[in-house]
């Protein structure tokens, strides 16, 4: 089984990427040795024959050193699978068009990359921004002229995983031609016990970053005329 495979051969998870500094300490240095102290008493007590309290011990030991980690484990998990299936840029269909609805992207470089208007709704009320002698100017509207809209959506899911998504569809149809998805996750119950000086967030080891620019310059191109 992939998920399997994927625990044993990529183990170093789960020391290096969902754990802050401060709890990998604490785990080497200070449980651990308090562990093998414990199940060096435990061996001596036990009055069973050698080859039957040595593999005892050492399950114990063994069970007993991940258990404050076993949320990590299923965190490491769950972001090796979400960082290399869904984290990224994905981009189904380009198309061209004149402007966009609902970008959140400064109006001014958005209509630099040779767009003719980019509406937006601010306070309730519908806007069209166009550049008029290399300068910006807005206006009033009462309808949406723009066939594609940006869209931005931020989910909190399993307890401690975030998804933070930006994407550009079809605004009657709903058809996604374009998302860039962030994956997060928060530290475990082991990182919250310590001291620590803002969230615990880890990301994906990758240079993606959240944001809908990328996906204009993608999935996006200027519509001359018509």
């Amino acid at each position: 089984m992939e998920w399997i495979e994927q625990y044993i051969v990529n183990f170093d998870w789960y020391y290096t990427n969902y754990l802050t500094f401060g709890s990998r300490l604490l785990l080497v240095f200070v449980y651990l040795p308090v562990l093998v102290i414990v199940s060096f008493l435990i061996y001596r007590r036990l009055n069973w024959k050698r080859r039957l309290k040595i593999p005892v011990v050492i399950s114990f030991l063994i069970i007993a050193y991940f258990a404050p980690v076993v949320d990590v484990m299923k965190t490491g998990l769950d972001m090796q699978y979400y960082c290399k299936k869904e984290h990224g840029l994905h981009v189904y269909k380009a198309v061209s068009v004149k402007g966009i609805f609902g970008v959140n992207q400064q109006a001014k470089k958005f209509l630099g990359m040779g767009f003719e208007y980019l509406e937006k709704e601010v306070k309730g009320k519908l806007y069209r921004f166009e550049l008029v002698d290399g300068e910006l100017d807005k206006f009033e509207i009462r309808e949406l002229s723009s066939l594609y809209e940006g869209y931005f959506e931020d989910v909190f899911f399993d307890s401690n995983m975030r998804l933070i998504t930006y994407g550009i569809r079809n605004r009657h149809t709903r058809e996604i031609i374009a998302e860039s998805k962030f994956y997060q996750a928060g530290g475990g119950w082991l990182d919250h016990l310590l001291p620590s000086f803002g969230p615990i967030i880890f990301n994906c080891n990758s240079d993606h970053k959240p944001g809908i620019g990328p996906l204009v310059k993608s999935a996006l191109t200027p519509l001359k005329g018509g």
